[in-house]
């Protein structure tokens, strides 16, 4: 899926610019895209309950739950994490 690609799936929501998802390996694979002065846009957000996290890429397992991300930012209390 491209441009403002999205995915639900029970408490999780994953919002890109690309979502590749794969039913047979379980997995889902997201991510932003570079305009033409560099800047990364429709980078993935990935929200499961209160917790949001934003990234340059995103792959995340749905069976173990585990996920890998690169150049995340999150925010927690006041707290923002890079």
């Amino acid at each position: 899926m491209y441009n403002n690609a999205k995915v639900t799936y029970e408490q999780i929501e994953l919002t890109a610019y690309y979502i590749d998802l794969n039913l047979e390996t379980k997995e889902i694979y997201a991510e932003g895209l570079m305009d033409s002065t560099g800047t990364m846009i429709q980078k993935p957000i990935f929200k499961q309950g209160s917790d949001e996290y934003e990234s340059e890429t995103m792959r995340y397992n749905f069976e173990t739950e585990k996920a890998f991300i690169t150049k995340v930012v999150s925010e927690q209390g006041r707290v923002y994490f890079e």
